[in-house]
């Protein structure tokens, strides 16, 4: 479903009108008149988030369709009366606003800092001195970025995939492509990019499982450790870890869809 903004009006009788195309298969609406999108913003069913979520996690990360049934419910007997949906929600709202959000800030902040100061030089009488950089996307896609990354999944995700933060860089240039459902066979790139991302996920996943404990490895103060990074992280892995249908390679498009947010 696209709302056309940005292409080129098309009219019928000289009203602007919505129009429907099949295309591979998959069905394309443009909706331009306004009482067709203002219906549509009304309507409950045909906006419900739980809908735009699945289908931002099958096309934009790759999370199968069999792993996909669990957000509405389908697993009932891991995840009785609620889909994966709610749970995933209350998760990330523990995780990411009020008291879950401070050891998250401390952190990110501690990364930032620590990566900020590898670019500052210090003179002969041990003070500190203006460091220039010719390129602020640079520094705000890299360091803010890393900073954020190592926030929520520790610096480990990091130092065993030296290539995540620019690959994750790439694949968001290449989101355009995945959301209009381009498939892999007219345009390969974004789904290598994709592969590529889960395949270090799924490195890091083999990792931490193999060498965290959780009695000796929390810090029961914020909840975090050195293998998984927050708890928010790591009780995302385990929700997911619960679902029969998810295999691993759909919990690493999950995370991918957490990292990339």
């Amino acid at each position: 479903m696209i709302y056309a903004n940005q292409f080129h009006k098309r009219t019928y009788a000289g009203q602007l009108t919505s129009t429907r195309i099949s295309f591979l298969g998959q069905q394309i609406c443009l909706f331009q008149d306004r009482d067709t999108i203002s219906k549509i913003w009304n309507s409950s069913a045909l906006s419900s988030p739980l809908s735009i979520q699945i289908y931002t996690l099958k096309n934009f990360f790759g999370v199968s369709d069999k792993a996909l049934a669990a957000y509405s419910g389908g697993n009932q007997a891991i995840i009785p009366t609620k889909g994966l949906s709610h749970h995933t929600h209350n998760l990330f709202l523990r995780g990411f606003a009020g008291r879950g959000l401070t050891p998250i800030t401390n952190r990110f902040t501690q990364a930032l800092y620590r990566h900020t100061g590898e670019l500052c030089q210090q003179d002969d009488r041990n003070e500190n001195q203006w460091t220039e950089n010719a390129d602020f996307q640079h520094f705000f896609e890299h360091f803010m970025n890393t900073s954020l990354l190592e926030s929520v999944f520790s610096p480990l995700l990091l130092k065993l995939n030296p290539s995540f933060v620019d690959d994750l860089l790439q694949f968001d240039e290449q989101v355009p492509w995945l959301a209009r459902a381009v498939p892999s066979f007219l345009y390969p790139k974004p789904y290598r990019i994709r592969d590529r991302l889960c395949e270090q996920l799924t490195k890091w996943y083999a990792y931490a499982q193999e060498n965290f404990d959780e009695d000796r490895h929390v810090n029961h103060e914020d909840g975090s450790d050195p293998f998984w990074g927050s708890q928010v992280a790591r009780d995302h892995h385990a929700l997911l870890s619960t679902v029969e249908e998810y295999d691993e390679h759909s919990r690493a498009a999950a995370t991918l869809g957490l990292a990339f947010g």
